[in-house]
């Protein structure tokens, strides 16, 4: 991963809403928006990321990083803010920043974590959400229909690429059908499957 941008380069955003997808019920998504022009950020997330946010969001409960909280704030830890970085293959994740003071010294740390996780950290300390532009400039939603969220073919797992690349040819959309190829070939291109036991050289 590239290394944290700085804090002009970084969009702020604000949580909007949880939802599940409808053509792919699979698809659990958080919505996102950017704090500035009201622009929308739709990201996938796995189920039990969804019900952890549907926990925090709705009920104000934090099982998962509650007790991380209170061991932070026993050494000195206070989280700043947290980042959404955009890995390969339409991976997600969340970096929380961090700053420890000890014996008169303040230092930054960070800490790599799951995008739900960080989320809910984020709420819980209610600190900031932001994502480098470059990132949000790839991820984020343009204009719909009222009611409509279209999540970036970059954001999507490989899993819920090949489900989609299905339904695309089911329904005869041949254009959104070689787009997902398209980008499922640029994946395999930048990271080709390890050869099999066996394989001849």
């Amino acid at each position: 991963m590239e290394d944290i941008p700085g804090k002009e380069d970084i969009v702020w955003l604000e949580p909007e809403g949880l939802t599940q997808g409808v053509s792919l019920p699979d698809a659990y998504l958080l919505i996102l928006r950017e704090k500035e022009e009201g622009l929308h950020l739709p990201l996938l997330l796995e189920r039990d990321g969804f019900n952890l946010l549907v926990r925090a969001t709705r009920h104000h409960e934090f099982p998962a990083t509650h007790l991380m909280d209170e061991l932070a704030q026993t050494f000195g830890i206070r989280l700043i803010h947290v980042l959404i970085r955009r890995a390969g293959n339409g991976h997600i994740s969340a970096t929380l920043c961090l700053e420890q003071t000890a014996g008169g010294t303040t230092t930054t740390r960070r800490l790599d974590t799951d995008l739900a996780a960080g989320i809910a950290a984020a709420l819980e300390a209610r600190r900031p959400i932001g994502i480098g532009r470059q990132d949000f400039a790839r991820l984020y939603t343009r204009q719909r229909a009222a009611g409509q969220v279209a999540v970036p073919i970059a954001s999507m797992g490989d899993d819920l690429l090949r489900e989609a690349l299905k339904q695309a040819v089911e329904n005869d959309n041949f254009e959104l059908a070689s787009q997902l190829r398209d980008e499922l070939r640029s994946r395999d291109a930048q990271h080709p499957a390890a050869p099999q036991e066996g394989d001849a050289d």
